[in-house]
């Protein structure tokens, strides 16, 4: 698997890649983008800092608010991520026209989404 061969632990490729996507996201923002709950999201983010991947800084005009933003070797980490994470796209969907792409995303997202209302939106890491 993906987060095996690069070493993470579970939860962490989707909060790399919020964060890659929206630098200085607060925590509590970050929690509600992701299918985790608060204490797995605190537990992920805690475990990207130990490990130099992500840090939490003070903003100037909310000493309370800690923008969350990647650090170079987190930038690096998400690099190899999103390479290889198309490159088991293109071999997954090999011969797979994007008509049927489209519909296959489509009704995964509305899983996704029944999923969320059935257990409120958030998992543990471990189930995620």
């Amino acid at each position: 698997m993906l987060r095996e061969r690069l070493g993470i632990e579970s939860g962490m490729i989707g909060v790399l890649n919020i964060v890659w996507l929206n630098p200085g996201i607060s925590q509590n923002d970050l929690a509600g983008s992701v299918a985790l709950k608060k204490s797995a999201v605190t537990k992920v983010v805690q475990l990207l800092e130990a490990n130099k991947l992500l840090a939490r800084q003070r903003t100037q005009s909310d000493r309370r608010y800690k923008a969350l933003k990647l650090t170079p070797a987190g930038e690096e980490l998400v690099r190899n991520i999103r390479l290889e994470t198309d490159r088991l796209h293109a071999e997954w969907f090999e011969g797979v026209k994007q008509d049927d792409r489209d519909i296959f995303f489509d009704v995964l997202i509305r899983i996704l989404a029944n999923l969320g209302r059935k257990y409120g939106g958030a998992l543990d890491a471990e189930e995620s």
